[in-house]
C-alpha cells in the first residue's frame, strides 16, 4: 500500500536534504556511502528508498521528510 503524503511548502527536496548536512561528501562519509553515488543522488533530487534507514538513522532527515520530498517531485 503506498502512502501519499502532502507536499507543504517548506518541505526540503532531498537536493536540499543532502545539502543541509554538509553536502555530497559529507552525508556519504556519515552514512557510508560512495561520494559519487550521492552526488548523482543530489544531481537527480532523489535519494533511493533503500538508503533512507541510514539518512534516519545518522539523524540526517525522517523518514516523513523523505517521503515528502519524493512525493513532491513525483507530483511535480
Amino acid at each position: 500500500m503506498v502512502t501519499e503524503f502532502p507536499a507543504h511548502s517548506g518541505t526540503p527536496t532531498h537536493a536540499e536534504i543532502i545539502a543541509r548536512n554538509g553536502g555530497s561528501a559529507k552525508v556519504a562519509r556519515t552514512i557510508g556511502e560512495d561520494p559519487n553515488n550521492v552526488k548523482g543522488w543530489k544531481r537527480l533530487d532523489s535519494i533511493p528508498a533503500a538508503h533512507w534507514r541510514k539518512m534516519v538513522e545518522f539523524g540526517l532527515a525522517s523518514y516523513i521528510e523523505l517521503a515528502r520530498a519524493a512525493e513532491a517531485k513525483r507530483a511535480a
